[in-house]
Formats: C-alpha cells, structure tokens, sequence
C-alpha cells in the first residue's frame, strides 16, 4: 500500500509518503525527490506498475499537476500539465487498464462537469466527451467495469443528486461516449456513499442526503440499464464517508460517520450471492475513524489515517477476511 500527501490539520497539507509491505509489516519512506506538491483531496490510483497521483488543493489552491511513483526503482517523474484538464480536488479517478481517468470535482470556479484521460504509453492527456455527460459535480461515487466508466451521485451546487452517467470505452482504452442511467428504483440523492464492482453489477450504500445519513443502496446492472434495492435487514447503521471495498466475494463497509454526527469501526459485508449482511467482529478494538484511506491487498483490508472529531489518524489496521473477522493494531 502507498500512502502520499493528505490533510494533517490546521490548514496543513503533506507532500511526503511511504510504502507499507504487509507481509514483512515494514514502512518504507517515498523518496521526496521530484515528487508533487504537498496537497489533499487528491486521487490516486494503481497502474500495474506504478501509481499515479494527480490534483488536489495546497497551498497555491486547486491543482492540475500530478506525479507518478515507480516502486522498483524508487523514483518520482511528473505528469505533463499540457492538455492536462483544469485544476481540481474530489475528483472521480479510475484506471481502465491502460489510461488514468479523471472527470468531475471541484475548483475555485464551482462544480466541474469535464475531464480527460491520461495515456502513461504516450504521457499525452486527452479530453473526454461533454455530450450527454452527467451533471457537474463533486463526491461521485465511480468504477470500472472492464469496458465501461459509471459515474453515480455526489453533490451538486445546488443539493445531493440520484444522477449519473456511463461512459464508454473501446477495447484500446479510448473513452467513447457518455449515456444515461436509468432513474427508476434508483437509490435517493447523496454524497459521501460507497460503491463497488462485483464482476457485474455496480453495489452502491449509504452517504448522506444533508440531513440524514443513509443505511440503504441498490444494485445497478448496466447492461440492462435497470436497478434494484438491497436488504436492509442486517445492514450496518447509516453513514458516510466509510469505507467501501470489494474482496472478491463481498462487499465490505467500514466505518465512517454515523447520524450521530459521531465517527464509528463497526462494519458489515454484504453478499450479493446469498443477499445477506453480516456484522464485522470488533475484536482488537479497532479505531473509529472516517475518510480513511483502505485498499484491499487480495487477502486482507489495509487501512490508514482518516479523522476523529478533527483529530487526524495515522493509525494502521487490517481486517483480516476469514469468517470469523477481526482486528489487530500495528504500533
């Protein structure tokens, strides 16, 4: 897992980072030579090699510039900001396999509705199609599909929405066209929600519609354009900005901030196949925290840093995926 930049508090941002290896449960310091800027509400994301990290806010503001990693050898080389797409922060940003994608977010000038696409073969920047593209937006919930980008809610400037879009992609990696996701039996208007790819349908729960925070979701299959509800016997309390993964089988819900207005480490895994939820075990007291950031490593679920009540973490678990789930601390 790498981790780079975020909000330490106090109008603060980082411009360092490190490599976690779980299996020799060992920090590595990123080398801070050419890396980017100090910032946060960043995005970040796998290649297959590398990770790429583009946008965000520091201390100049929004930013359109980016870096990529290169674990093997250690080494930072920056993005190209020519044709890159305007600065912003909370951004949808996916990988499609062979290009970064990045549409939507927030800038100085409002909610943005654009994007471009990111070629590491060429290090040229494309612009995405406007025509038909969803609303403009921060806080979308995105995934990647294996030949298509679907974009769902968010916030809007003038509320929460129940809105979203697809776009194409060809078998090269080119983006195509956006088109409409159906509306009926879709979940209500929110921000802050999670959502995942099971293989072949997007799962999408909780968030937060401004006054209250969510318990339920649905399940959108986008090659019939239809969607339907989830269970809402044995779903975790309502909540956004948690933690939402797929392990494979399930999908997994962690923490975030409940109606309370408080932060929370209960969870729940949801599976699709038998339509039940079960709670996560709490053992090892693991710490309630929101806006975590958590990857899946293909055994387990990492986590680190997030807030509580203001106070940034820097704490590091993992939930280990047996059937019988629990916690342990690492110092």
């Amino acid at each position: 897992m790498i981790v780079c930049g975020g909000y330490l508090g106090a109008g603060n941002s980082a411009g360092t980072g490190a490599s976690y290896n779980p299996a020799s449960d060992t920090w590595t310091t990123l080398s801070s030579f050419g890396a980017p800027s100090a910032r946060y509400a960043h995005r970040a994301l796998w290649s297959g090699k590398s990770m790429i990290l583009w946008g965000g806010s520091g201390s100049a503001g929004y930013l359109n510039t980016g870096g990529v990693y290169l674990p093997e050898s250690k080494t930072w080389s920056s993005l190209p900001t020519t044709g890159a797409p305007v600065a912003r922060s909370e951004h949808v940003c996916l990988w499609n396999g062979s290009r970064m994608i990045i549409w939507g977010g927030r800038n100085s000038t409002g909610y943005l509705a654009d994007g471009a696409d990111y070629d590491p073969a060429t290090q040229q920047w494309n612009a995405l199609p406007t025509a038909n593209a969803p609303l403009a937006r921060r806080s979308a919930a995105a995934v990647w599909t294996g030949k298509r980008v679907i974009v769902w809610g968010g916030q809007l400037s003038g509320g929460v929405t129940d809105t979203g879009g697809v776009l194409t992609v060809d078998a090269n990696g080119v983006p195509g066209q956006w088109g409409s996701m159906a509306s009926v039996n879709a979940p209500s208007a929110r921000r802050g929600h999670g959502a995942v790819w099971t293989g072949s349908r997007l799962i999408v729960w909780g968030g937060t519609d401004g006054n209250n925070f969510l318990a339920d979701g649905g399940i959108y299959d986008p090659d019939t354009n239809t969607w339907a509800g989830l269970p809402s016997e044995g779903a975790p309390t309502g909540r956004a900005d948690h933690v939402c993964l797929w392990s494979g089988s399930e999908m997994i819900v962690l923490g975030g901030t409940t109606a309370a207005g408080q932060v929370t480490a209960s969870g729940a895994a949801y599976d699709p196949l038998t339509q039940r939820w079960r709670n996560l075990n709490a053992a090892g007291n693991p710490s309630a925290r929101s806006e975590t950031a958590a990857i899946w490593s293909g055994s387990e679920l990492i986590l680190f840093g997030g807030q509580n009540g203001g106070n940034v973490l820097a704490a590091l678990e993992r939930l280990d995926p047996r059937p019988s789930w629990y916690f342990y601390r690492k110092p």
